[in-house]
């Protein structure tokens, strides 16, 4: 009786310790594939090189950290980022991962820099919305090839916590602008929810807009000062022909966006 109740508490420390190696494993790869899924959905809705330095899960916090988030900018434009976010704070129930439809209570994008960059009569910014815009959000052409669009999610709360946007305009100078914090809610339903996709766009395509209104405000208040100051070259401007600077433009630099 001894040595069988022996080798009972054997098989069973032995299984402990094997559920709690596969545990970590599966949560190690978990990290890496949450991380490696979100790059690939930026990229894919973007068009643009996305890249996701790590996912840190806290399991009994019921939070998943999403660090290191940069946004490429599209060819043709001199400065390498258009985004970079340090921390996107996710709140949710992680023991619910491999559910189909999950429910987040918070996603909060917290250290975010963004860089809009003007090119002619456009910038990175619209270029970036149009690509979103154009990008098709059909399950023919995601579902199959990727497993991350077979899950719906639904968020209670969006926050964007203050950033800071960087307008680099090509005859005006560089401005540095504080955008400030804005929050919005119920993304998607819990009778429907959003595929990955349309919540990733969803989320680009606000913060995109976001700094799009500021940046437009200042360079309308650009337009108006050099309108008032001479009325002909205001006229230039609502045309379409740049001004040409008061004094030396200054050229796009790396500040406050790291390569």
């Amino acid at each position: 009786m001894t040595i069988i109740k022996r080798t009972i508490e054997i098989v069973v420390i032995g299984a402990i310790c094997i559920a709690v190696a596969l545990t970590v494993a599966f949560r190690q790869h978990l990290d890496q594939w949450l991380a490696s899924s979100a790059a690939e959905i930026g990229g894919r809705l973007l068009h643009t090189k996305v890249e996701v330095g790590e996912v840190v899960l806290h399991f009994s916090e019921g939070l998943a950290e999403v660090k290191g988030v940069r946004i490429r900018n599209p060819a043709g434009f001199q400065t390498p980022l258009a985004l970079e976010a340090a921390t996107i704070a996710v709140e949710m129930n992680l023991n619910d991962l491999q559910a189909t439809q999950l429910n987040i209570s918070r996603i909060t994008i917290g250290g975010l820099q963004m860089r809009v960059e003007q090119r002619g009569l456009s910038t990175n910014l619209v270029t970036l919305l149009n690509t979103l815009d154009n990008y098709a959000l059909t399950p023919q052409a995601t579902d199959a090839a990727h497993p991350a669009s077979h899950k719906r999610f639904m968020v209670e709360t969006l926050t964007i916590a203050p950033a800071q946007v960087q307008l680099l305009t090509e005859h005006h100078g560089t401005f540095n602008l504080d955008l400030p914090s804005s929050t919005f809610q119920n993304l998607g339903t819990p009778s429907e929810g959003l595929s990955a996709e349309a919540l990733a766009k969803t989320i680009l395509e606000t913060l995109f807009l976001q700094a799009k209104t500021l940046t437009k405000t200042k360079l309308t208040e650009l337009i108006e000062a050099k309108a008032g100051a001479n009325p002909a070259m205001g006229q230039l401007e609502t045309l379409g022909a740049p001004l040409p600077p008061a004094n030396a433009a200054t050229p796009p630099t790396s500040e406050g966006l790291s390569p």
